[in-house]
């Protein structure tokens, strides 16, 4: 079984959006770039290793928290090792975010249109969690290649 708890605080790769920001040091001020990541290169990482060796049926029991105070947890069960359980917990949203049911207006048919029935959203999400998805990793589309599949 593997099991690991920690953060993954240095997130940056070629995929990185960017915005533009302005920074004052010393009197001056000047431009900077700050890279932020779309995607959590270890949730990335873990999915495309479980894909790629989906036979083995390891079990997976991993806890994380990213940059931004997103939350995940992650498992696998020797019994059922097509069966991906991830867990999402957010944090609490500004004021102008609009959040129904604990997400982001329009998450659920987002996540619903871009996954189809390889991904059921549990509800309720386990506890201390804003989602749940359940992965049927025995329905990824061949076709579409294991790298690009979740990536919409």
């Amino acid at each position: 079984k593997e099991s690991s708890s920690g953060s993954d605080r240095n997130n940056t790769s070629s995929s990185s959006s960017s915005s533009e920001a302005r920074e004052v040091w010393r009197g001056e001020e000047r431009s900077s770039m700050i890279l932020l990541q779309s995607h959590s290169r270890f949730l990335h990482q873990t999915l495309l290793n479980r894909l790629q060796n989906i036979e083995k049926g390891v079990e997976l029991d991993h806890h994380w928290v990213e940059f931004d105070d997103v939350r995940y947890h992650i498992q696998v069960s020797m019994k059922n090792p097509h069966i991906f359980l991830l867990s999402v917990s957010l944090p609490t949203p500004s004021s102008e975010t609009i959040f129904v049911s604990g997400l982001p207006f329009g998450a659920i048919e987002a996540i619903k249109a871009a996954y189809g029935s390889v991904v059921q959203i549990l509800d309720p999400p386990r506890d201390g969690f804003n989602l749940t998805l359940k992965i049927n990793l025995s329905k990824v589309p061949a076709n579409q290649g294991i790298y690009s599949w979740y990536i919409y």
